[in-house]
């Protein structure tokens, strides 16, 4: 449990408010903090000025390190000692002029030239927060040129541009808390944005109430899965961008996308550094540059394609980083990673945590004979401290059984006892799974910009094939945030019962049988991440969600929300699903007029994006989600275009490289598996105790590994 910021060897304890409103506020009300703010970023980026309002705005004095330590230890001005010393003697003599610095309580603006020598950095770091004000490069040149700027480190040889560039690097290696700052902000805007990121609440709630008043810290999230109560993990903090901070991220790649969003999520004590470290390992397993490209289907719809990892599948995208996060989080390394999946979850997991230096077993549950011969075939080969189990049942059954075991404490309580193991999991009831999802929309929505379709704050809407509702709630997040985002399109198949919930407000398990269908992956009809939505639009009322998760699904298997509640989810939300004949047509349709393959589940989104916008007649552009690459379903794919017929995985994949698709191009990935030998072969009915007894007996064999 944590009480505020834990960065290093000292805590800062800040009240858990998530906003201020500033001028009305009585700062008293913070407690005191007991180190420093250390305001740090290039020259020109404000950290005088923030400081002095900052200073103001907490009751703290303010010490500038150029004019209130150098100019005073040197007797001397800044521009005149970097006359005398030149560029290295310069920073040598700032450094030693640095480590004189002891201050206690203080707003410190460091000077733009501090991180340029690590010893000065680490004294300063040793004595508060340092916070990093992060302003565009063409901001900071702009600024500089009117200020005639003439005391810099470099200026005397190398361009202003060349400077920044060099420097960003550096400034991203000291830094404990990022402020990104948006083209023509005000200093007290700025300073108000400090204080709202250092007041930040950086712990966890469940969804049915547990964790409300004191939380739980990022690492308990990763490596509890579900809450004691049952109910979903969620931030009691989530952050907003204006639209003029949302502008910034037009200059980063996926990976730097990736590192602002969840940054700025409660992940201590993971730090900024170290989760840069992770992304950057993370995503060099994918096979394409952009990690996420956009690809054009009209005028109207643009893909955003992610499956380009290892598993040719978009949870890769989330799985890669999550297993990495995970690994950092859990220092007990007889935690076991408990999955259900219903399709391309499973081999992404087993894909994530076949790491060297992983020590974590992994357990994956899937419905026999319900998924495709490529993702069976996937999981059936992992090597590694993994174990794969077919259930004779559907892909709810696997999931309920999943987290009927997460609660089942007799029989956790017995395997601590005898092999001190006990279980989390990495679907995206884990919050640390969805987590890095909200990153897609976003990209695509820079993509969007970057190459012209639409203007920068104009709205788009986002569609996804959903089925445990996780990545289409990322979306929601996303948008949550300030993303400029009109309308969630939740695209079904005929496990239609998220159309029906968001168009009604009723769910109902009764007289549902789930139906096998040629997209797999959203064969779901008891999507976990609804219970996330539901929390999310009635904020910290968890009696109501508590109500129809705890008990009215459980005894009535359904519930029905609230009008209020209704009404906002159908404002956010477009939902209607299609048939197995609607996602032929459009793979067929797709590929005969544009040569472009759709595999089953992006065919799903694609159908009903077609009935959404000729219901809705509006000229916005879709965002559609790429689920899987097509490759992954080469059965449903040769069937939908009539050149079904019999043989072996490697001659389907043959014939579908020689329909010379324009695009994608064949997932180099999937052919390699069709080399490796079967692992695993455990088959168990639909039992829940025989899935424990399963679970039990691998469990025995992997921690000897």
């Amino acid at each position: 449990m944590v009480e505020g910021f834990v960065f290093r060897n000292f805590a800062i304890k800040l009240s858990f408010s998530n906003y201020f409103i500033f001028n009305k506020i009585n700062f008293e009300k913070m407690q005191k903090l007991t180190k420093n703010i250390c305001l740090y970023g290039p020259p020109g980026s404000g950290k005088t000025s923030v400081g002095k309002v900052l200073g103001k705005l907490l009751n703290m004095p303010t010490y500038d390190v150029d004019d209130d330590h150098l100019e005073a230890f040197w007797k001397t001005t800044v521009s005149k000692k970097l006359a005398e010393l030149g560029d290295e003697g310069f920073v040598e003599a700032e450094a030693e002029a640095t480590l004189s610095i002891v201050k206690d309580n203080t707003i410190i603006s460091l000077s733009g030239s501090n991180p340029l020598h690590e010893k000065a950095m680490n004294h300063i770091r040793s004595q508060g927060l340092v916070v990093y004000l992060d302003v565009a490069k063409e901001e900071i040149l702009n600024r500089l040129h009117k200020m005639k700027v003439c005391r810099i480190v470099g200026q005397a040889t190398t361009t202003l541009s060349e400077i920044l560039e060099y420097r960003r690097g550096i400034y991203e290696k000291f830094y404990d808390v990022r402020v990104l700052i948006g083209n023509d902000e005000t200093v007290e805007s700025i300073a108000e944005r400090v204080v709202e990121i250092l007041n930040k609440n950086q712990s966890y709630y469940s969804t049915r109430g547990d964790g409300l008043d004191k939380g739980y810290s990022f690492y308990d999230v990763l490596n509890m899965g579900l809450a004691k109560d049952q109910g979903l993990f969620l931030p009691h903090y989530i952050p907003f961008f204006k639209l003029n901070e949302w502008q910034r991220f037009l200059d980063y790649n996926f990976q730097e996308t990736a590192l602002r969003i969840i940054e700025t999520f409660p992940i201590q004590p993971l730090n900024s550094q170290k989760l840069w470290e992770i992304i950057q390992e993370a995503y060099s397993t994918f096979t394409h540059e952009k990690i996420l490209p956009l690809h054009k289907l009209n005028d109207s719809v643009f893909l955003m394609e992610e499956y380009y990892g290892p598993t040719a599948s978009f949870k890769d995208l989330a799985l890669q980083l999550f297993a990495r996060m995970f690994q950092l989080a859990n220092t007990n390394v007889t935690t076991c990673v408990l999955v259900a999946t219903s399709g391309d979850t499973g081999s992404s997991v087993l894909a994530s945590f076949n790491q060297k230096e992983s020590k974590t077993p992994v357990i994956v549950l899937y419905p026999h004979n319900n998924v495709s011969p490529v993702q069976e075939a996937q999981m059936l080969v992992a090597e590694g401290k993994v174990a794969v189990v077919g259930v004779k049942a559907d892909f709810d059954f696997c999931q309920s059984s999943v987290k009927k075991i997460f609660n089942d404490h007799e029989f956790r309580k017995g395997l601590k006892e005898q092999l001190d193991v006990d279980f989390t999991s990495a679907n995206s009831i884990n919050w640390g799974r969805l987590l890095p999802q909200i990153t897609y929309s976003i990209f695509g929505y820079m993509e969007l910009v970057r190459e012209g379709v639409v203007k920068f704050g104009e709205k788009v809407d986002v569609c996804i094939p959903s089925g445990n509702f996780g990545n289409i709630l990322g979306a929601f997040l996303a948008k949550r945030m300030g993303l400029p985002i009109e309308k969630l399109i939740c695209a079904s198949n005929e496990n239609n019962i998220l159309t029906d919930f968001l168009n009604t407000g009723v769910f109902s398990l009764n007289e549902r049988h789930l139906l096998n269908t040629i997209s797999p992956a959203i064969d779901i009809l008891n999507p976990s991440n609804l219970e996330r939505l539901l929390s999310l639009i009635n904020p910290k009322d968890s009696n109501k969600v508590k109500q129809w998760y705890g008990v009215d699904l459980k005894e009535k298997q359904g519930f029905v929300i609230d009008e209020e509640s209704r009404k906002i989810v159908q404002k956010e939300f477009y939902a209607d699903f299609c048939t197995q004949p609607d996602v032929q047509k459009v793979i067929k349709q797709e590929f005969e007029q544009n040569r472009i393959l759709l595999d089953p589940h992006t065919a799903v989104g694609k159908v009903v994006i077609d009935k959404y916008l000729k219901d809705k007649k509006n000229d916005r552009v879709v965002l559609l989600a790429g689920t899987a690459h097509y490759g992954k379903f080469p059965e449903a794919i040769l069937a939908a275009l009539g050149l079904a017929e019999e043989g072996s995985l490697k001659e389907k994949f043959t014939r579908l490289e020689g329909l010379n698709a324009k695009y994608p191009e064949f997932h180099r990935e999937l052919r390699g598996v069709l080399e490796k030998e079967i692992i695993h072969k455990s088959v168990v009915d639909a039992d829940y105790e025989a899935i424990k007894g399963k679970i039990a007996e691998v469990l025995k064999d992997l921690c000897k590994k």
